[in-house]
């Protein structure tokens, strides 16, 4: 398990209104996520072991986009409301919307933003799949 102190050295990185909108939600990165996530990101603290390592996976794989962008991205992603906060970038908000399945393929492949989206989803998903493998 990883230590969530680097959680919230990442989060105190962010802009002050992300900054803020994670420090609102902060239980809920040491809770365990019941419905959506598997293995052990059900256990205690597994959310926050979900985002680190999807922040680690992101950050490896980035090329050209934004360091700040997508790590705030994927602070917030997975928080309640997330979709609806006015301060996220265009970008930010498609990749949101495209791991909730609310933005399809067709939707953002033709866009500027498409190299974004395949970061966030592309780890996110990585991370789902190492995390019911690893119970």
């Amino acid at each position: 398990m990883r230590d969530l102190s680097q959680l919230h050295d990442y989060i105190n990185g962010a802009r002050p209104e992300v900054r803020d909108y994670c420090l609102k939600h902060i239980d809920l990165y040491t809770k365990g996520r019941k419905r959506t996530h598997p293995g052990i990101q059900k256990k205690e603290g597994g959310f926050g072991q979900h985002i680190l390592q999807v922040i680690e996976r992101v950050l490896e794989l980035n090329q050209e986009c934004d360091q700040r962008e997508l790590v705030e991205c994927v602070l917030v992603h997975d928080l309640p409301h997330c979709d609806r906060l006015p301060f996220l970038s265009e970008a930010q908000m498609l990749a949101i919307a495209a791991t909730k399945g609310k933005a399809t393929y067709s939707d953002w492949r033709h866009t500027p933003h498409y190299k974004f989206v395949v970061l966030i989803l592309i780890a996110d998903m990585w991370s789902a799949f190492i995390n019911e493998k690893n119970l």
